[in-house]
């Protein structure tokens, strides 16, 4: 599980839900990436990073 993309989320919007939303991204798919169980597309990467405002390198290194 990625701790610090789930994490990272909560701090900053209401739900997981609403942060798919925002991004564009349907919840059952960010739900399997933070899961890490699908990985991210580059787009989507870029877009969960920039809505976050952390470097996709921190939220996708492979340590999480």
């Amino acid at each position: 599980m990625n701790l610090v993309l789930k994490i990272s989320i909560l701090q900053k919007y209401q739900s997981q839900a609403d942060f798919a939303q925002m991004v564009g991204i349907r919840d059952d798919a960010l739900s399997r990436i933070i899961r890490g169980r699908r990985l991210p597309t580059d787009e989507e990467r870029e877009k969960i990073s920039q809505f976050l405002r952390i470097p996709a390198a921190e939220l996708f290194s492979s340590g999480h």
